[in-house]
């Protein structure tokens, strides 16, 4: 049984500054955790190992990033009216899945900040996903020559 990937000998440069970089974005990213609450940080996490990790794959094309966030903050600020939470909670993530594939921008990560909003929205937290869905867009176009999959 192999554990370490079998690209890593010749990836290793790649593996660590992709590896770098999205903990660097996360650490610029938890600054902003007392405003928007740690379940969207955790879902802009996911976007940063989809940029970095996977920039091929189409999860982490800009249609797919800006798309899946967009739809899920709306999605999750709507639903963030509605009660009890767990309905909330899951009817965001139901519906932000459902529109995301049906739109083709499906980006999985999307799903935890359609959560995230549901379960407290307000201006600023929807400003963080979409403009957090922005940064990570602009940082994958620029970097993409450079950027390698990771598996």
């Amino acid at each position: 049984m192999k554990i370490i990937s079998h690209n890593f000998n010749e990836k290793w440069k790649n593996y660590v500054w992709q590896s770098a970089g999205a903990g660097l974005s996360i650490l610029l990213l938890i600054t902003f955790t007392k405003m928007v609450g740690l379940v969207l940080i955790a879902a802009a996490g996911s976007t940063a190992f989809t940029v970095f990790g996977l920039p091929h794959n189409r999860t982490a094309k800009t249609r797919n990033i800006m798309g899946g966030n967009v739809i899920s903050a709306l999605v999750g600020f709507g639903c963030s009216y509605l009660s009890p939470l767990w309905f909330a909670g899951g009817l965001a993530v139901g519906v932000a899945s459902f529109f995301m594939v049906l739109l083709d921008a499906e980006h999985p990560p999307a799903a935890g900040a359609a959560l995230g909003l549901a379960i407290s929205a307000t201006f600023t937290k929807v400003s963080f996903v979409v403009v957090s869905a922005l940064v990570f867009s602009l940082i994958r176009y620029f970097l993409l020559p450079y950027l390698k999959d990771l598996y």
